[in-house]
């Protein structure tokens, strides 16, 4: 189809059908999208500027550079073919998730072409899916994009719902693999078990985790900010038993925001103020769901964390 079925700031899709007669979907990179966004950063000032508002106490030049890699890297669909085949391989055979199989023969640096899956978005899915059908989805959603954080060093840093087709089978396609985070195995254990002491109310172990990660002076006199942050961060997950995902931040952390001085003694590196931010948004996309399960328990089995 000459006309897109997509469009976004990085590239737009249009379905097709390869001699063969598998249809496909070609998402086609917008010429000078590169340089563009390049050009952007360039302007260290705008980019310095937005980062102090979203975080005015942690290392601004790594939250720039961190935001600068992840928008880049969108545009490299070599890069993206790739990452899409791997996380095909770790979820082959999974009951409930699909990722579109790649057609590398028909890829290049600024064409990623992928089979066609049909099926339907989120809201409609919602207003026609039983509770069942919901919860399903949902932890479905949490292994994928927590789960494979936690296993597998991955982590999909764009859960929206326009990246979600819901199938007339009851399987989940999860689309759009160009925004991915790969962090070290150390990363990793340290995050586990940042998750662990939040939700075991250990200080100990919270100071331990976050000096892992690089915080220079876990003990310094911004820790007790940095511990209502985490508790509000992990505040969906900290208490046990079935019920709906909460996506609302707290007035904990509305407060903290608004009050320069608690902000500026956060100690928190910028790849962890990105994965939050990002952890946000899955909640987000949790609550519109409307599943309702033991987030608790499913934090602490992906995490390997009590």
């Amino acid at each position: 189809m000459r006309e897109p079925v997509a469009t976004a700031s990085v590239g737009q899709v249009h379905r097709a059908r390869l001699p063969g007669g598998v249809d496909v979907a070609v998402k086609v990179r917008h010429p000078g999208i590169e340089a563009a966004i390049r050009a952007d950063f360039r302007s260290a000032s705008v980019g310095k500027s937005l980062a102090r508002l979203f975080a005015p106490g942690s290392d601004v030049n790594e939250l720039v550079a961190e935001a600068e890699a992840r928008f880049l890297e969108e545009c490299d669909y070599l890069r993206e073919r790739q990452r899409q085949d791997r996380f095909a391989a770790l979820y082959a055979g999974h009951p409930v998730l699909t990722i579109p199989a790649v057609q590398t023969e028909w890829c290049s640096g600024r064409v990623l072409t992928s089979s066609w899956h049909t099926g339907v978005g989120l809201d409609t899915f919602v207003r026609r899916a039983t509770q069942q059908e919901r919860d399903r989805a949902g932890g479905a959603l949490y292994e994928f994009y927590l789960g494979s954080l936690y296993r597998h060093g991955l982590f999909n840093a764009d859960p929206h719902p326009g990246n979600l087709i819901f199938e007339a089978d009851g399987r989940l396609v999860v689309l759009d693999h160009g925004c991915v985070r790969e962090f070290d195995p150390a990363t990793v254990t340290a995050v586990a078990d940042l998750s662990g002491a939040v939700r075991a109310g250990d200080d100990a172990r919270l100071r331990a985790a976050l000096e892992a990660l690089g915080v220079r002076k876990p003990d310094g006199p911004g820790f007790d900010v940095t511990r209502r942050m985490l508790y509000s961060f992990f505040e969906p997950v900290l208490k046990p038993g079935v019920r709906s995902m909460e996506a609302a931040v707290s007035l904990d952390v509305r407060e903290m925001a608004r009050n320069k001085r608690s902000m500026l003694q956060l100690q928190l590196p910028g790849k962890l103020l990105f994965l939050f931010r990002i952890r946000f948004g899955l909640y987000a996309v949790l609550a519109q769901l409307g599943a309702k399960l033991d987030w608790h328990a499913l934090e602490a089995e992906f995490s390997g964390r009590s």
